[in-house]
């Protein structure tokens, strides 16, 4: 290899590694801070900065500098935060799924069960009283999660309509219905007995 070519490569080296290397120090914090507040949890928010670097260092040559490095390093973050959440949702959906099938189907067909959730009598959105404690939970919701709500499950609009009406990102949309959902099982899990 000609001395020359050694030379550049040599740059380049320590230039990405003083460019990686000054990202960590400036950048981590702030960084670890945004995914701690996004996940609620300091596992995966330093799962997420340490793969957020390993990613920066993989793509390092792609970087355009069109934007500061801080948005760069943002931005894989972010991507890496809609990533976890979505494993996280597809792991529970598979579980739900499984549980839903154990626990209400016998031998393919639908089990009779008496009390909470189903009954053989009545479907549960023609239950008055169902219909009016689902009612005052929805009500409980902040407003406006309440309209999104609406707007998804009663008025069936798309999510890219929704996400335009209240201007909103698709990842807040996601966090605002499982947020919204998970409040409304509480509540009617504590305020509906059909025993």
């Amino acid at each position: 290899m000609p001395c020359f070519i050694y030379k550049l490569s040599q740059q380049k080296l320590n230039t990405k590694q003083e460019d990686i290397t000054s990202w960590v120090n400036n950048h981590s914090d702030d960084l670890y801070s945004w995914a701690l507040y996004k996940t609620s949890s300091q596992e995966v928010a330093e799962d997420i900065i340490q793969d957020t670097f390993a990613a920066a260092v993989k793509s390092y040559e792609k970087f355009q500098r069109k934007s500061s490095p801080k948005t760069w390093l943002f931005t894989i973050a972010n991507r890496l935060i809609i990533d976890y959440f979505r494993k996280k949702a597809k792991s529970n959906f598979v579980f739900l799924e499984s549980d839903l099938i154990q626990n209400n189907f016998d031998n393919g067909a639908w089990k009779h069960q008496e009390g909470k959730g189903f009954t053989t009598d009545i479907a549960l959105l023609d239950d008055p009283e169902f219909l009016e404690i689902y009612k005052l939970c929805l009500d409980k919701l902040p407003q406006r999660w309440k309209a999104i709500v609406i707007s998804k499950y009663i008025e069936l609009k798309d999510n890219k309509m929704i996400c335009q009406e209240f201007e909103i990102t698709q990842s807040n949309l996601w966090q605002i219905i499982h947020r919204s959902k998970l409040q409304l099982k509480n509540c009617l899990d504590s305020n509906w007995d059909n025993e």
